[in-house]
């Protein structure tokens, strides 16, 4: 587990540390027992594979949180993602989505975050991280932050690389609790 975790792969890994992260360097290691690592992981309902997490089917009872990471491209198709407070509040399943976005040449771009379903006067934010850096919170308090009610934008020159996106609905992360509620966004990238 030490080595794993002090090794530059882990920590320079572009998604979040997770159960998914930690799995797949123990994979990759080599040194440990794989089956008894997958005995360990299917007794716990966990069968997502790489960093990501990808392909994990169990979804806790709240279907959007998967899958685990979302992703958008430049241009293209939208991702759709929602907030729920089915488990709770602050830092509980489904209350944040993750999306990835690999961008292949420095751009200025657009990020958008607009709400498709949930009650008049939901406050949708979002973070832009790289790495364990955060590079922008867009929210409604947020100087980079464009956006009106139902959506928050950001515009501005990203570098080329891979990015994480944190999108969640503020009142279900730190809300009052006659405010929380349910919400749905498409998140997307112009160029």
């Amino acid at each position: 587990l030490y080595n794993v975790m002090t090794s530059a792969s882990y920590i320079e890994t572009p998604v979040f540390m997770t159960i998914f992260a930690l799995t797949d360097g123990l994979r990759r290691d080599g040194t440990i027992d794989n089956d008894a690592l997958e005995a360990l992981l299917e007794s716990q309902f966990i069968s997502g594979n790489g960093p990501n997490g990808a392909g994990e089917q169990n979804s806790g009872a709240i279907q959007s949180a998967l899958p685990i990471y979302k992703e958008v491209s430049l241009n293209g198709p939208a991702a759709q993602l929602c907030s729920v407070d089915d488990a709770g509040v602050f830092n509980k399943l489904g209350n944040r989505e993750f999306i990835f976005l690999n961008l292949e040449a420095a751009d200025d771009v657009t990020l958008t975050l607009a709400k498709v379903s949930g009650d008049e006067g939901r406050d949708p934010d979002f973070n832009i991280w790289q790495g364990d850096a955060l590079l922008h919170e867009v929210s409604s308090s947020s100087f980079v932050s464009t956006g009106t009610g139902g959506q928050e934008v950001f515009q501005g020159r990203l570098e080329a690389g891979q990015y994480i996106i944190e999108a969640f609905d503020f009142l279900n992360i730190n809300g009052a609790s006659s405010r929380r509620g349910d919400s749905c966004y498409n998140f997307s990238v112009t160029g």
